[in-house]
């Protein structure tokens, strides 16, 4: 797994769910595609339900490790100025608060060649919740002619050479991630069977339980047709 955000997570709650039996979690990307080819975007991960025993183990941690994950989580100021560095993206801001248990890390991008780029960063690549683009794990998203492809692929978790697997499992198993992508045009269809199309027909939702996509029993992949 490259992404050192959901490291920090997934760290923590290793430790924490033989205590509590508390795995509750969600992360949720979303886009909005405006018709002059710029993109908004932001990434946010849910911690609400964990962010009290997070804060009660730094309370009583004397090595202040603990803390120092809370605030690599919340304050990952290095990424942002990477990111800040990325020709065409700005409006890069940490927006997340520990008092609610809320990471989120919003963008702006003038064109897709920009979004990819960021994604492509081994470290832009965690705020925005994706892992760095190889072969096996390809995320990028393409434009055509009224159509836009999402290619998203995650690390397996049976091939991580990790002796609490079953641990990772059950931390992952009550999590979700969430893919939410707003048009200005109205949209046709989608080729995903998991996508749900709202009312006005201009936003698509792909959700599923984040150990299903790390176990490649389901994807987010998609292409959305607009009118």
């Amino acid at each position: 797994m490259n992404n050192p955000i959901l490291k920090t997570v997934r760290n923590f709650l290793l430790l924490v769910i033989p205590l509590f039996m508390v795995s509750c979690f969600s992360i949720t990307e979303e886009y909005s595609f405006n018709n002059d080819g710029s993109v908004k975007a932001s990434y946010k991960i849910d911690l609400t339900e964990i962010m009290s025993m997070w804060k009660m183990m730094a309370s009583s941690d004397s090595t202040g490790s603990t803390l120092k994950s809370i605030d690599s989580t919340f304050n990952n100021k290095e990424l942002l100025e990477e990111l800040k560095l990325i020709p065409g993206i700005t409006n890069v801001e940490n927006k997340s608060d520990t008092a609610t248990g809320i990471v989120l890390y919003t963008y702006n991008f003038s064109n897709l060649v920009a979004l990819n780029k960021a994604i492509k960063l081994n470290k832009g690549s965690a705020s925005l919740g994706l892992e760095t683009g190889t072969a096996e794990n390809k995320n990028e998203f393409i434009a055509g002619k009224k159509m836009l492809q999402r290619y998203y692929s995650m690390a397996n978790i049976s091939n991580e050479e990790d002796e609490n697997t079953a641990m990772v499992e059950m931390m992952y198993k009550d999590a979700t991630y969430t893919t939410i992508y707003h048009f200005e045009k109205s949209i046709k269809k989608v080729n995903n069977s998991d996508a749900t199309i709202s009312k006005d027909r201009k936003s698509v939702v792909l959700e599923a339980p984040l150990l299903d996509l790390f176990n490649g029993k389901k994807n987010l992949n998609c292409t959305v047709k607009t009118k």
